[in-house]
């Protein structure tokens, strides 16, 4: 794959800014709630990019998330599931259920992501679906360690 510039990855870093002002709306009483709230607005957001061609989503995620190779029917439900993330996030639903299904699914993604990018497979990342031309790099490998880190402390903080 071509050497990449920043220029592109400003859909991402465009998103996560975005992401980050909405969050900041919210009143907060501490950080496990930001964590949160960011959690699930990046969920929505990404659901949506993924829901705008999923059949092209599906095309690319199947090339390196490990359940979705092996499982068409998660690669397409993969954006719902987000949805559900998100929005069970933002409202609190059910978090000692949620979240750890949350954990489960960002560590399989993590999986994926880990095994391309070391494997320095040239692959098209599927996050912010199939529209944004954006690779599967170390920057992909980053993004899936930190959901799958909050969702994590999320979990701890449930259940500590």
């Amino acid at each position: 794959m071509k050497h990449m510039r920043l220029t592109n990855y400003l859909p991402l870093i465009l998103i996560i800014a975005y992401l980050v002002n909405l969050v900041l709306i919210f009143p907060f009483v501490n950080t496990t709630n930001y964590m949160q709230n960011f959690m699930g607005l990046f969920f929505l957001s990404f659901a949506g990019l993924k829901l705008v061609n999923l059949r092209g989503f599906v095309m690319l995620f199947q090339e390196y998330d490990l359940v979705a190779h092996k499982s068409k029917i998660y690669a397409y439900l993969y954006p719902f599931l987000e949805l559900f993330f998100g929005i069970a996030l933002l409202i609190s639903f059910n978090m000692r259920y949620v979240i750890p299904l949350i954990v489960v699914v960002t560590f399989c993604s993590l999986i994926g992501v880990l095994n391309a990018v070391f494997n320095k497979s040239q692959l098209k990342c599927a996050c912010m679906g199939s529209q944004v031309n954006l690779p599967l790099t170390t920057v992909s490998l980053v993004e899936n360690l930190l959901m799958f880190s909050m969702a994590l402390a999320l979990l701890i903080q449930i259940y500590s």
